[in-house]
């Protein structure tokens, strides 16, 4: 895994719906990794939360000046249906030889295709679990939030999840 976790806006948003942005940064601290996004997918959050709340929970903006916009859509025009935010944070993990945070089904395919190690929420919330950052019963709870905000996870994956985690409580 590479020393710093390149996040999404579908996850950002996630995160945001269940109050879990803080414990996505101390995860990440307790698993010895960095945390980075670009200024393209910070602008897709509509200032929820913004760069300047983004940098105060620890997260590098890397920002695509005039020239490497020029690079990014050159980079975009070979990965039909990205976004050109979804084609920043892929292209910033593949310069980086870093893990890509997700749940962009098109996304997660192209970089792990591209050898891009790619991880999404639920993974995160596992994390969280086994680090002992959140209890199950939070993830649980976490989860069925961003369910009921509208995410899309695969169904098992969610259903043995929620099972594991209330077993647990």
């Amino acid at each position: 895994m590479g020393a710093i976790w390149i996040v999404d806006a579908c996850v950002f948003i996630d995160m945001r719906a269940a109050g879990l942005l803080t414990q996505m940064t101390e995860l990440s601290g307790k698993l010895g990794q960095d945390l980075a996004t670009t200024d393209l997918v910070a602008d897709e959050l509509n200032e929820n939360p913004d760069e300047t709340e983004l940098s105060r929970l620890g997260f590098e903006i890397v920002g695509f000046s005039a020239g490497r916009l020029d690079e990014l859509v050159c980079f975009r025009s070979q990965y039909s249906g990205l976004s050109l935010s979804d084609a920043s944070a892929f292209l910033l993990a593949l310069e980086r030889e870093s893990m890509l945070v997700t749940n962009e089904g098109p996304l997660r395919n192209r970089a792990a295709r591209s050898g891009v190690q790619v991880h999404g929420t639920l993974w995160l919330l596992q994390q969280m679990v086994r680090q002992n950052v959140v209890s199950p019963r939070k993830a649980a709870t976490a989860l069925k939030t961003m369910l009921a905000a509208g995410s899309r996870f695969p169904n098992n994956g969610c259903a043995k999840l929620l099972t594991a985690w209330d077993a647990v409580g």
